[in-house]
């Protein structure tokens, strides 16, 4: 949830508070654009439950970059649905390698806040929002558009320094000694979030498969679903990630790994309407923050 009107800092420069209020809930691509454009009566139903049980949706910069469409129609009707769900709203990075070293930071008592938290988005909504008069995030659906050429290099660019750092980590488990390191270190995670088990124990799964390669589509749906799945509650994302989480969340159970991992839906087998119908069924209690 973001707090608004901004502040002035120190240094004059407007800012603004977030907190990840529960329930938390991620959204992929084909999920915003299902609320926003494709069913507006399910966009209401969500809508009207996010609000009811005072939740918040997680947006990530992979979030507004992937619409990159050649119809600018689909990115205007996002943006406009996202600011309609305000203030129910926290900006997350989606990078997991990123968010582990942070929440080393934060374990340490170096920082505060959400290891999560985007500080860098939260800080160009609060000075746009200042600059406008009003918060909104529509805008920034409507320039991926106008320059979709170049944010489609970027997300390529993104998605490879992805799949750089997931091979070497990958690589680094052929090794059967670091293996077996990296499974008693997920038996004995003690971290406040999963994505460093999270993204351990996938890998350690698929290892069993040397075929395996991501590719840059399945390096954009990991960073989709690695960070999400270990902050929020619900997350909406791809099918074959969908059973990757729950595959690796059952393998962290079996090690006795207690971290909340988020229930994921799929949009097959009526992923949807299940996930409405839990998120509508949250108990209505005070917000508490992350």
């Amino acid at each position: 949830m973001i707090k608004f009107p901004p502040l002035l800092g120190p240094d004059g420069r407007p800012f603004v508070i977030q907190q990840l209020t529960h329930p938390a809930v991620y959204l992929d691509t084909w999920a915003l654009r299902l609320f926003a454009e494709d069913d507006p009566v399910l966009g209401a139903r969500f809508r009207n439950a996010l609000h009811q049980v005072h939740g918040t949706l997680v947006i990530s910069s992979l979030n507004v970059a992937e619409f990159t469409f050649d119809v600018a129609s689909h990115a205007r009707a996002v943006g406009a649905y996202i600011d309609t769900l305000y203030p129910l709203l926290f900006f997350s990075h989606f990078d997991p390698f990123y968010v582990i070293a942070s929440e080393l930071q934060h374990m340490l008592r170096q920082t505060t806040g959400s290891p999560a938290g985007d500080e860098g988005m939260l800080e160009l909504f609060a000075t746009e929002a200042a600059q406008r008069g009003r918060p909104s995030v529509r805008h920034w659906f409507e320039a991926v558009h106008t320059h979709r050429s170049h944010v489609r290099g970027n997300l390529d660019t993104m998605a490879a320094a992805f799949i750089k750092g997931f091979e070497e980590l990958r690589l680094q488990f052929h090794d059967p000694q670091f293996a077996k390191n990296a499974l008693r270190n997920i038996e004995s995670s003690t971290r406040p979030r999963a994505t460093q088990a999270l993204l351990r124990a996938l890998m350690y799964r698929m290892r069993c498969d040397p075929a395996f390669r991501l590719s840059i589509n399945d390096a954009l749906d990991a960073g989709h679903s690695i960070v999400s799945a270990a902050y929020c509650d619900f997350v909406l994302v791809d099918r074959a990630w969908t059973r990757r989480l729950q595959d690796a969340h059952r393998f962290l159970q079996h090690c006795r790994i207690t971290t909340k991992v988020a229930r994921g839906y799929a949009k097959r087998d009526e992923g949807v309407l299940r996930f409405l119908e839990e998120l509508e069924a949250w108990p209505v209690v005070q917000v508490a923050a992350a």
